[in-house]
């Protein structure tokens, strides 16, 4: 039986047919399927996103890569379950004042550098909300459009398409830049 979040987000998707839902691959570093990004493979309308260490890419900017796509973070899943790679290393991100992670760890001032799938998937779908935005476009032709513009991960990492940025200036639909080989 499917938990009750997860039976509402399918009704959802089925009775408005344009939906998409992104869901995190998870860090586990495995290629066993993890729910309810895995329903992918079944549900096209769920967009499963693995986490890409941009931080990797020559300019060691963890959001953009001129060949919108990096190696991917040792801790994410992977396998041809993942539809689509964002960055998801050393993201900086804001936070409350004066918090810390973790036990002992380092106070946390305003700001931290995040690591997961769990940032990649949201990033993901800022980008499709960018385009629905800019276009007018359904969320299933805006993410259609940003997946025909990003590259191609290789059989290691069992399938998708890596779709970090080119820039900070770029669009969800800039391409890669072809010259440059897919990393992922």
């Amino acid at each position: 039986m499917a938990p009750l979040g997860l039976q509402m987000v399918s009704e959802a998707v089925d009775r408005y047919r344009e939906a998409v839902v992104f869901a995190a691959a998870g860090n586990l570093g495995t290629a066993t399927p993890v729910y309810p990004a895995a329903f992918g493979t079944d549900l096209p309308a769920i967009i499963s996103v693995g986490a890409l260490n941009a931080t990797a890419d020559a300019d060691l900017d963890p959001w953009t890569s001129a060949s919108r796509t990096a190696p991917p973070a040792d801790f994410s899943n992977y396998g041809p379950w993942v539809t689509a790679w964002m960055p998801g290393v050393a993201l900086p991100t804001y936070h409350a004042r004066n918090l810390r992670f973790e036990p002992n760890g380092p106070i946390i001032n305003g700001y931290a550098s995040v690591n997961g799938s769990s940032y990649a998937a949201p990033m993901l779908s800022g980008l499709v909300l960018e385009q629905v935005a800019r276009t007018g476009q359904s969320p299933q032709r805006a993410w259609e459009s940003i997946r025909s513009t990003g590259r191609a991960c290789s059989s290691a990492v069992g399938s998708g398409v890596a779709l970090a940025l080119t820039a900070m200036t770029a669009t969800a639909a800039t391409p890669a830049d072809p010259g440059l080989p897919s990393e992922c």
